[in-house]
């Protein structure tokens, strides 16, 4: 973390250096300055390592915040599911290959952390299912995490829909897939989180009412003797 902190740092200087260079040779003009920032190699370059640093400490705050720390299988899940999505995710999007640049690059990292958010959220309400009681931070992070995840996959429908209807076949199309599937497994976690609560409830209320039960019949037992 402390790495990825000064490589950032490191990037933003850069990229200012960059941006004032390109503002100067502009004459201080807006529009001769945006044109020369996106088009030089150096410049997109520079953005586009400074969006990819942005969207990874998003992705931190966003874990950190959600799920708070990580367990070991979570972290190995993350691991193995990352290498095989990755290389499948690169080999179907070779058929849009002439699309490659850098909003692919983005694009694609996005994507990535949204589906990392998902997996852990998948293990986290599988611990629930394992779990005799959980604390209430738990149920509030879980929660917070189905619905900022279905709002997510919304937009990601939406948006990739419309990119389709616009622009025709392209990466939308696999991209508009993607987020389906994941809105799908939000709303079967959903349903399943919604009949685990239930479940706990219930055995919760079932060993009070034992409880009670026990409670009366000691309480008889002294009665009596």
């Amino acid at each position: 973390m402390l790495t990825a902190g000064l490589l950032f740092t490191l990037n933003a200087v850069l990229l200012g250096n960059t941006a004032w260079r390109a503002y100067t040779t502009a004459d201080r003009q807006f529009f001769p300055f945006a044109a020369h920032l996106f088009t030089a190699t150096d410049a997109i370059t520079l953005m586009t390592a400074f969006a990819l640093f942005t969207l990874y400490f998003t992705t931190m705050a966003t874990k950190r915040i959600l799920f708070g720390r990580l367990r070991l299988i979570e972290e190995e899940h993350l691991r193995e599911f990352g290498w095989m999505t990755a290389s499948e995710s690169l080999l179907a999007m070779t058929v849009f290959r002439n699309q490659f640049d850098a909003g692919f690059v983005l694009l694609f990292a996005a994507v990535l952390a949204v589906k990392a958010v998902h997996w852990v959220a998948k293990d986290r309400q599988e611990m629930m299912e394992q779990s005799v009681r959980l604390p209430e931070y738990y149920h509030v992070r879980m929660v917070a995490c189905l619905v900022f995840l279905m709002v997510v996959d919304v937009v990601g429908v939406g948006v990739s829909a419309v990119s389709l209807y616009s622009s025709g076949p392209s990466m939308a199309l696999l991209l508009i897939s993607d987020f389906t599937i994941l809105l799908l497994s939000v709303v079967a976690m959903s349903v399943k989180y919604g009949v685990a609560v239930y479940e706990q409830r219930q055995r919760v209320e079932n060993d009070a009412f034992e409880l009670s039960l026990f409670s009366l019949d000691r309480s008889t037992l002294l009665y009596y003797f």
